[in-house]
């Protein structure tokens, strides 16, 4: 389910299906990734994996990835910008799964990976996370005053909201600090 919709994100935001493959001299061997998503020009992909997350499948998907960055030519923008989205059931979360996780969630040696919970309960709030999605603009039509209210108390007052408000070339900065520290 959620699989299907970030494929929708991609598409939307202009990324297609496709397949990378390695000129060898006597053949074409293909990248073994099924769900991969690039840009038009090549130069930044997306891999989907919705399977059971493990060390051994982390490790394996790592080493086809760094294969494919040493022997691909075709566009070398690509090898840089290969990220992984790991699809992990939240209700199936045990300590194991979680250290794993923390692990390879911080990693950014060989790929980036982005670990999405496929719970459908989080929804869209889970993809949020994805650097590709744009976000949606929250309003507060009707509750300006009282955003503002609450804005202004929890800064110290009136003449520091307004002093933020202003265009950033006309900021002062030590304004703002010392009303901050005051």
């Amino acid at each position: 389910m959620i699989n299907t919709k970030i494929e929708e994100i991609l598409l939307i935001c202009g990324y297609s299906k496709c397949e990378f493959f390695i000129n060898d001299c006597k053949e074409n061997i293909k990248f073994e990734f099924d769900n991969i998503f690039s840009n038009k020009e090549k130069t930044e992909a997306y891999i989907i994996i919705s399977e059971d997350i493990s060390e051994k499948i982390m490790k394996k998907y790592e080493t086809e990835i760094l294969w494919f960055q040493n022997c691909y030519r075709d566009n070398e923008a690509l090898i840089y910008n290969i990220n992984l989205i790991i699809l992990y059931d939240n209700k199936r979360l045990n300590q194991e799964m979680s250290n794993l996780i923390f692990k390879y969630e911080r990693d950014t040696h060989i790929c980036r990976k982005i670990f999405i919970n496929s719970d459908s309960e989080l929804g869209e709030l889970e993809l949020d996370v994805l650097p590709f999605k744009p976000l949606k603009k929250i309003e507060f039509k009707g509750q300006e005053e009282q955003l503002r209210n609450k804005i202004t108390s929890i800064i110290g007052g009136q003449d520091i909201y307004y002093e933020l408000l202003k265009p950033y070339e006309e900021l002062d900065i030590k304004t703002i600090r010392n009303k901050l520290l005051t």
